[in-house]
């Protein structure tokens, strides 16, 4: 059998970007986030008016913590969190690329690759302490009753209708809820001088 001739852009490709690694789905995600932002402030703002790593930063770690908490897309622009924390991103390495990026890090920790490493030398302890138990390990997929009946905004809503004298029937889980982003029904103690939340206990005065 006649050897195969290899095309000289095998070769050449071999150490070019391999781009074509690159999911499609991510990228589509990618694209939503960034016609969102060129809709509202226009195409490539940040290569001419510059932006803080801070900023985008941020930005991108509230992408990451709402997707992580269960929410999948924006309720607003149905774009995928995970495709905006892309785009926050790839601002970031762009606007350093072309010079636009004000670089407002903190200061160094020359500290944290060692804490980091002395922190998987315990994690690798607690892992070998703790190898005889199994418990179960709570994911988003497991029915948790009264977990996902209402989000913290319904349980807002819901106990603050309720001390508007809108509702009667509010459940226990609902304001307990509501006391933890920070909606308490406070009534007077025993002794007068103090107010105390009626869910959670939490004290005035």
């Amino acid at each position: 059998m006649p050897e195969k001739l290899s095309n000289p852009k095998d070769d050449i490709g071999d150490t070019r970007a391999p781009l074509h690694l690159i999911p499609e789905t991510a990228l589509i995600q990618e694209s939503l986030a960034f016609l969102e932002g060129a809709l509202k402030y226009g195409a490539h703002n940040w290569r001419a008016a510059g932006v803080r790593t801070s900023v985008y930063m941020a930005a991108c770690m509230r992408h990451l913590f709402k997707y992580w908490n269960g929410e999948d897309e924006d309720p607003l622009t149905r774009i995928h969190h995970l495709g905006n924390a892309r785009a926050c991103l790839g601002i970031i390495l762009d606007a350093q690329a072309v010079g636009k990026l004000t670089d407002d890090r903190p200061p160094a920790n020359p500290g944290m690759i060692k804490a980091m490493k002395e922190c998987e030398e315990t994690v690798a302890h607690l892992k070998e302490l703790f190898k005889d138990h199994h418990p179960k390990h709570w994911t988003i997929n497991d029915d948790i009753p009264g977990a996902n009946d209402k989000s913290p905004e319904e349980c807002l809503q819901v106990a603050r209708d309720n001390l508007a004298g809108a509702a009667d029937d509010v459940s226990e889980a609902a304001h307990a809820d509501a006391c933890r982003h920070g909606w308490h029904e406070f009534e007077k103690t025993e002794f007068g001088k103090t107010e105390q939340c009626k869910w959670c206990g939490l004290k005035m005065g």
